[in-house]
């Protein structure tokens, strides 16, 4: 991420204010994160074991939108944990892995002194959410095998994140660097669109005739709205 390419941070002010909003303490965050909630029913874990269960998924399961993004987008933009529908984040794990470098490194995020203190604290709550004993156990899991993904990853009621063991097999390793390489693997895998803010990425994607949608971080909602069938999946559980 180039710190040219950045906006001000908008939006939430906050993962954790984000899940207080949502009136999800850690209690009901754990148990949220163990369970199937479907509305205001609490379902088991495996629909599969009560049949009127699966009717009742079948009903009122909502759709939930999917992008291929960075980990310090999250950080970076405020919007993308108030999306209009329900939306679900794949994160390859590297760029979690970047979080650190950014936080503590004395390179700016953000051109702007203020903007880039704002940011990095933000970085900083991003990693203690991936730090939470629930959510790093799930990481864990997914990192024994490459391409495993992990879990969902409960922020709030619209938004939760999903970690991709990914992998750069130097498939595009002329033309981009190894995490936009596992970024693009990860939307070719997965069949999803990759969001970003790097206008020069987007445009090497186009040029190199890559076969991923991409969507600029500007077009966020207009992307949200305007998925073909195709792109949405069904809720999973949690």
């Amino acid at each position: 991420m180039t710190k040219t390419s950045r906006a001000a941070c908008r939006g939430a002010d906050s993962l954790i204010v984000m899940r207080k909003a949502a009136g999800i303490n850690e209690s009901t965050y754990v148990q949220m994160s163990e369970s199937c909630i479907i509305g205001a029913k609490r379902m088991p874990l495996n629909p599969a074991d009560d049949p009127a269960v699966i009717d009742n998924v079948k009903e009122d399961s909502s759709m939930r939108r999917r992008f291929v993004i960075e980990a310090v987008m999250v950080a970076t933009y405020g919007q993308l944990l108030v999306p209009s529908r329900p939306v679900d984040y794949i994160i390859p794990y590297s760029t979690i892995m970047e979080l650190y470098d950014m936080k503590e490194g004395p390179e700016p995020v953000m051109d702007d002194p203020d903007d880039d203190r704002h940011v990095k604290q933000k970085i900083g709550e991003l990693i203690e959410f991936f730090a939470e004993p629930l959510n790093k156990k799930k990481i864990e899991r997914a990192l024994q095998v490459p391409w495993r993904e992990s879990s969902p990853l409960l922020l709030n009621d619209n938004v939760s994140f999903i970690v991709i063991h990914a992998i750069d097999n130097a498939q595009y390793g002329e033309t981009f660097d190894p995490i936009e390489t596992e970024q693009i693997l990860t939307a070719m895998k997965y069949q999803v669109p990759l969001l970003t803010d790097q206008l020069e990425l987007q445009d090497r994607i186009i040029e190199a005739e890559v076969p991923v949608q991409v969507f600029d971080i500007e077009d966020f909602e207009y992307a949200v709205e305007v998925g073909t069938e195709a792109d949405w999946e069904p809720s999973r559980d949690l």
